[in-house]
């Protein structure tokens, strides 16, 4: 009987979800802590459809785009084939649901889509911006 149990907390109805979660992806990366990681932070966001994100402390890379398999009504068109990474989004280590669906909202610290928001918060912490030749608003340590 707990097996069913088990069995039945891992359905998502996906129905009401635009695929979300299969129109990106996310890749932990190092935290910055020199003048030069975080200016690699900026060409990251130099380019279009990639944000950076921090959560829970971790800082991540997020590439906006879809998923290959994603069709027009939302569902896997590679679904017996999906890989694990697949099957395994949305739970928590305790078996309950981590989907944000359409409403709720990402639980992320901190959220960066733009130079200028990378920027701002790195003022916010108290770093002194530099006007140098070659790297424009590299934070001096």
């Amino acid at each position: 009987m707990p097996e069913t149990n088990v069995q039945e907390k891992k359905l998502i109805d996906c129905k009401e979800c635009d695929g979300n979660c299969c129109r990106y992806i996310a890749l932990q990366i190092d935290t910055p802590e020199t003048p030069e990681d975080f200016d690699h932070l900026r060409w990251y966001l130099a380019h279009q459809q990639v944000v950076i994100f921090i959560e829970k402390n971790d800082w991540y890379l997020q590439v906006n785009t879809p998923c290959r398999y994603l069709q027009a009504n939302h569902s896997c068109g590679h679904y017996e084939k999906r890989p694990q990474i697949c099957r395994d989004y949305g739970w928590d280590e305790a078996g309950d649901t981590e989907c944000h669906g359409t409403d709720r909202p990402c639980d992320h610290d901190e959220y960066f889509a733009t130079l200028e928001e990378l920027e701002a918060y790195l003022t916010r912490k108290g770093h002194v911006w530099a006007s140098l030749k070659l790297y424009p608003n590299v934070i001096k340590s």
